[in-house]
């Protein structure tokens, strides 16, 4: 099992968080290495509909909902 990250709070208003070497490491690989995706208008739509958006947002917005809705397990 994998060493859990605490979280703890040194000023008020500030939040930092402690984590093993090994997730650290991983932290820095994915700042190092960005993510890039190309969509169709196609495939934007249909995951904003899946998302349950129904206003005008950036694309960004759309595949941070469908993701989430993924992640919740909503479908």
């Amino acid at each position: 099992m994998g060493k859990k990250v605490y979280n703890f709070k040194g000023v008020q208003g500030a939040s930092d968080k402690s984590y093993s070497e090994t997730q650290l490491k991983a932290i820095k690989k994915v700042k190092s290495f960005p993510v890039e995706v190309k969509l169709s208008n196609k495939e934007i739509k249909l995951m904003a509909l899946m998302a349950g958006i129904k206003s005008e947002v950036g694309n960004g917005t759309i595949l941070r909902g469908f993701i989430t809705k993924i992640l919740q397990d909503e479908f």
